[in-house]
Order: structure tokens, then C-alpha cells, then sequence
């Protein structure tokens, strides 16, 4: 067996280790929990060591095709520049000091160059798609891209080195088709998993949904009519001069009453079948005629409101529904800053989808109440009634869309993603 073969074969054998390797990084907690919107320092950190250490093992492996830049390429794609360049510093550092490649320096700082601008890239590509996962398609032209820029700078530093030249046209081919292969796997497969982890949490939320519904529906029709009953009661004797009571507690007791009422009311809003008399409508007009309204309401506690709409198509839409669930977001978002802030309401188009998203500035949502968002009566609020994100999720599943929620200790934002209509 000569060397040719045998660097082959263990060449060969790295790229398997490699695809271990970004098999366990797909299946990881930190990963996992930042796919489903936990944007925390902690799993930020994570992401970028687990990266890093991914491309670091690339570099060592060297190889013909070594995928060096294939860690900090996707860590910038999935957690942002600073996840990209801190996992670029890792491998790019290592490949720089290798002994291996003493007789080409040039070739060394252009490698460390890459590696580190591949995390960058990869991060801008994030903030242009807004924190979303890019589409395959997005993901094998920026990696073909990139890796013809990281041939064309290495020829730039060292075209007076024949070992330079000799290494990029040995490499170059093989290093564009791993990059893109790689890069377009390691995406594919995450979008899969995404998909699978977000149906499976659908499925157990409506099965959880349709259940309580079922027994509310019936309690709440047998408690409303001993309300009614007692309300009116209260109600004539408050307009007599010599009731017992005093005005004061009769007040009170209405407003329990009432309050109970609203609760039921809620709920059975949330759990009857209701048909959703849809047609078209700019998204973006009635966000702007809500917009007194939900300004007012900021005001009032010390809040500001953004409208930051970017063009969508129209859409089908149900649009009292529609009213209400984004009342709903954006009361919940000025009830999460106590001591005021600012929302930002936003308008886009992602991935096949318009996305309405309503983002505040509050401490965030505890962790591990993310996975429970949606389900009836569940609230961190002491007056709150836990059902107005019940109702947001119904009605999200009445118009065939989906919410996303992401929340760190600077805010939380909920993205509503509506299927572009089918001509």
C-alpha cells in the first residue's frame, strides 16, 4: 500500500468520524433547546464550543477535503456571528500553528482568515434571514460560494509559492464539494428534526387542548347559569336604599362575578368549534388601523409600541381572529416589562411563510415553561388568567399557522407563521 492510498483511507476514515461527530452535535440538549427558541447565553457558549471543537478535530484531521470550515460556517448559520467567529477562532488558530504546513505560510494566514470569516458569514446569513434556519438551497450556494472565495484568497496570499498554487488546484474541487455536501446535510437534517420535534409538540398540545376542552365545556355551561342568577340577585338589591350590604362589597362581588364570567367566556371561545369566516386581507393594514389602540394601551403603562412592516402578499385571513390574537401578544408583551418598554410589532417573509412576530423587552419566559406555552391556564401572572395565549394558539390553528416562541433575559418574541396562499 503506498502513502497515496493510505492517505485516502484515512482520509476516508476522518470524514466518517466528522459525520459522527455532526451526527451527536444535531442530537445535543443545547443544541435542541436553541432550535426551539431558547436563546440563552449558556446555550449560546455551548453551541460555539461545540462548533469549535468540531472544526478544531477538522483541522487535525487535515485530509484531502478537510472541513475545517464547515463548524464555524454552520455555527455563524445557526446561532449568529458571535457563535461563528468564537468557533472559527478554534480551528483557525490550530491549522495557523501546524507544523504540516511550515513551508507555506502564506497559506496558514489565509486559513485562519477563512476559518474565522466562515463563522462571520455564516452570521450575517442568520441576520439576514432573521434568527430562522436558512433553506437548503440558501445553505449549498453560500457554501460553494464561500469556499471559491477561500481558494481565490489563498491564491491571492501566496501565488509566488508553487506550494500553494500545487495545494489549491489538488484541493479545491474536493474542498468546494465537501463544504457544500456537508454544510447542506448538516441542514437538511436539522430542518427534519425541527419539523418531527414541532409536530410531535403540536400533536401532544391539541390532544392536551382538545381533552380539557371537552370538560370545560361542560362545567362552564353548568357554572354560568348559578352566576347569572346571583349577579342579577346582587343587582337588586344594590338598587334598593335599605339592603345590609355595604355598596363597597356588593362592588367587589360584581366584579368577581364579572371576572369569573370573562374567564368562561374565555374559555369557551377556546374550546368550541367555531368557523372562521376568512377572506382576504393586508396583514399590514390591519396591524396599522389596531396600531391607535395598542398605542394607547403602551401608553398607559409607561410602554412604547414599533411597527417595523416589511411588503407581504395578502392573505386569507379571519379578521376579527387575527384582531384579537395580536391584542392578545401585545397585552402580553406590556404585562412581561412592569417597568415599561418597548414593543416591536414586525411584518416579513421567511422561508414560504409571512411571519407576524411581537417582540418585547420583558426578563424572558422560564425555561421550562416553553414547552407548556399554549395550555390552558398556565401563567406566571398573579391576575392573569392564563388563557390568552390558549387563545392565540387556536386561532393560529384555525388559519393553518404556526407560533414560535424565542425568549432570553432581554425579551421574548412570539412569531406567527402564515402559509403563503396557493394560487
Amino acid at each position: 500500500m503506498n502513502s497515496t492510498q493510505a492517505d485516502s483511507i484515512v482520509s476516508l476514515i476522518n470524514h466518517v468520524c466528522i459525520m459522527v461527530l455532526a451526527y451527536a452535535v444535531s442530537h445535543s440538549k443545547c443544541y435542541l433547546e436553541w432550535l426551539d427558541g431558547h436563546r440563552t447565553l449558556r446555550n449560546k457558549s455551548c453551541l460555539a464550543l461545540i462548533f469549535g471543537l468540531f472544526s478544531l478535530y477538522a483541522a487535525a484531521a487535515g485530509g484531502v477535503a478537510n472541513v475545517r470550515v464547515l463548524g464555524p460556517m454552520l455555527g455563524g448559520l445557526i446561532g449568529g456571528p458571535a457563535v461563528g467567529i468564537c468557533a472559527g477562532i478554534f480551528g483557525g488558530i490550530y491549522r495557523f500553528l501546524d507544523l504540516r504546513y511550515a513551508g507555506a505560510s502564506e497559506m496558514s494566514l489565509s486559513a485562519l482568515l477563512a476559518t474565522i470569516l466562515a463563522g462571520l458569514s455564516g452570521g450575517l446569513i442568520y441576520r439576514w434571514q432573521k434568527g430562522q434556519l436558512p433553506g437548503v438551497w440558501i445553505t449549498a450556494i453560500f457554501a460553494v460560494g464561500f469556499e471559491v472565495f477561500h481558494m481565490a484568497l489563498t491564491i491571492a496570499m501566496g501565488y509566488q509559492n508553487e506550494i500553494v498554487i500545487k495545494t489549491v488546484e489538488n484541493v479545491a474541487i474536493p474542498m468546494i464539494i465537501s463544504h457544500a455536501v456537508g454544510a447542506t446535510l448538516f441542514v437538511f437534517i436539522t430542518k427534519n428534526i425541527m419539523s418531527a420535534r414541532n409536530l410531535e409538540k403540536e400533536l401532544l398540545h391539541f390532544d392536551r387542548l382538545n381533552l380539557v376542552g371537552q370538560m370545560a365545556a361542560n362545567v362552564a355551561h353548568e357554572i354560568r347559569n348559578p352566576l347569572t342568577s346571583v349577579r342579577g340577585y346582587l343587582q337588586r338589591m344594590q338598587m334598593k336604599n335599605n339592603y345590609n350590604l355595604s355598596k363597597e362589597h356588593c362592588n367587589l362581588m360584581l366584579e368577581e362575578l364579572d371576572r369569573t364570567n370573562q374567564i368562561i367566556s374565555e374559555y369557551l371561545l377556546l374550546t368550541k368549534e367555531k368557523v372562521s369566516y376568512r377572506e382576504n386581507c393586508c396583514l399590514n393594514s390591519l396591524i396599522k388601523t389596531l396600531y391607535p389602540l395598542l398605542d394607547t394601551n403602551a401608553l398607559s403603562v409607561n410602554s412604547t409600541i414599533t411597527l417595523a412592516l416589511e411588503t407581504v402578499p395578502t392573505l386569507c385571513l379571519d379578521e376579527k381572529e387575527i384582531r384579537q390574537l395580536l391584542l392578545n401578544l401585545v397585552n402580553n408583551g406590556l404585562e412581561a416589562m412592569p417597568l415599561g418598554g418597548n414593543i416591536v410589532i414586525r411584518t416579513f417573509l421567511a422561508h414560504s411563510t409571512v411571519v407576524l412576530s411581537v417582540s418585547d423587552q420583558g426578563l424572558g419566559i422560564p425555561t421550562k415553561l416553553i414547552d407548556k406555552l399554549g395550555t390552558p391556564f398556565l401563567t406566571t401572572k398573579s391576575e392573569g388568567t392564563g388563557l390568552g395565549l390558549a387563545i392565540c394558539y387556536r386561532i393560529a390553528f384555525r388559519h393553518n399557522a404556526s407560533i414560535k416562541a424565542e425568549t432570553s433575559s432581554t425579551g421574548t418574541t412570539f412569531s406567527v407563521n402564515f402559509a403563503l396562499p396557493v394560487n
